[in-house]
């Protein structure tokens, strides 16, 4: 794999993360409105049931936990609903939601973001995962 470039659009998407734990998991389906999920750099999609799409899915991937707070939904999602669309808010688990990074994505900027891989760490318990 090549060197990214400091100007990637993925790593763009990732820097939030910097520092954060992660650990590699089979991708599960959280509930019946919130059936896949999206690479957090590149938008890859992640399904359990791979075989419900017609583009490439990931199975499993590295996933952390992006603290949330109770806040009032933003003005995008309460138009988007106003106009008939189906739009459901991210799975919350003791304060976080999980976060979905693919191979390819935390292989090429993970080091350089300081990812952290511990699958023993703490911060799972405090999500109740």
């Amino acid at each position: 794999m090549s060197e990214p470039s400091k100007t990637d659009w993925r790593l763009d998407n990732l820097t939030s993360m910097r520092g954060f734990v992660f650990r590699w998991q089979r991708y599960r389906v959280v509930s019946e409105a919130w059936d896949h999920d999206h690479c957090s750099g590149c938008w890859a999609k992640f399904s359990e049931f791979p075989e419900q799409y017609s583009e490439p899915i990931q199975t499993e991937g590295w996933v952390t936990l992006w603290p949330t707070e109770d806040e009032p939904e933003p003005e995008l999602i309460v138009k988007a609903r106003t106009s008939g669309w189906r739009v459901e808010p991210s799975p919350k688990y003791g304060g976080f939601q999980l976060n979905w990074v693919c191979k390819e994505c935390y292989e090429l900027f993970g080091a350089g973001l300081d990812f952290v891989a511990d699958a023993q760490h703490p911060q799972w318990g405090l999500a109740g995962i």
